[in-house]
């Protein structure tokens, strides 16, 4: 009977797919066996031990099935503990002490990696709460990194700016007659305003009211436009 060979060859299989195969064509062949079997009492008593025999090969299969799911889970518990672990160095040894942008985004994409790699599915209760708290302290370090570098960039805009006024006020106040010197002037004029301290910007104004001092109507007019031509740093 067919039935026999696929119990023989499902009985006999190492891999559990193939072995679960075998037994859906074992239970289809004993099902297409016993809707058109002339059935008598031998019959009907033979279908059910075969019925029987797949259902204790089922059991067996359905062990292994949740024996491996535990393994499985076991196994993603275990690597989200570790991921999590990680996370939480990286943030408190890396995140938080990177001194530039190029490190800190080094560091903010190994986070996501691992992020993305976290087996979602077998999450447990308490590292759920692990990783909440995980990715506020992660928010918040990525709030006040960046307003630090913003801060660090901003202050070596205005040293970078109050150096170009003071070499500007140092020529003219060492200048002979009317003379000019592009590259300072057009140094003196490319810093953005709206990134300028208030004490920058008095000093650019204290330079400025001294340079204009000290030219004439032709001088003033150089000036004035070499203000409206400069090229403003970002």
């Amino acid at each position: 009977m067919y039935y026999d060979l696929l119990i023989e060859l499902c009985n006999k299989a190492d891999n559990h797919n193939i072995k679960t195969d075998y037994w859906q064509q074992a239970s289809a062949a004993l099902a297409f066996f016993s809707d058109n079997a002339e059935l008598d009492e031998s019959v009907v008593s033979d279908i059910l031990e075969k019925e029987k025999q797949l259902n204790d090969i089922y059991q067996k299969l359905l062990e292994y099935e949740n024996r491996l799911r535990s393994r499985n889970e076991t196994s993603a518990i275990e690597y989200n503990n570790q991921a999590l672990d990680l996370v939480k160095r990286l943030i408190e040894e890396k995140l938080k002490k990177a001194s530039n942008r190029n490190d800190f985004n080094h560091v903010l994409e190994q986070i996501s990696k691992i992020d993305k790699s976290l087996k979602q599915d077998y999450l447990t209760d308490q590292q759920k709460d692990n990783y909440d708290n995980l990715t506020k302290t992660c928010s918040e370090t990525v709030s006040a990194k960046l307003k630090e570098f913003e801060d660090k960039s901003n202050k070596e805009y205005n040293i970078k700016a109050v150096e170009a006024y003071e070499r500007a006020f140092q020529f003219f106040k060492n200048a002979s007659g009317e003379e000019f010197h592009k590259d300072i002037i057009k140094d003196f004029f490319s810093f953005d305003v709206s990134r300028l301290y208030n004490e920058t910007i008095i000093y650019y104004n204290h330079v400025y009211n001294y340079i204009m001092n000290k030219l004439d109507d032709d001088g003033k007019f150089k000036f004035t436009k070499y203000a409206i031509l400069s090229e403003k740093r970002r």
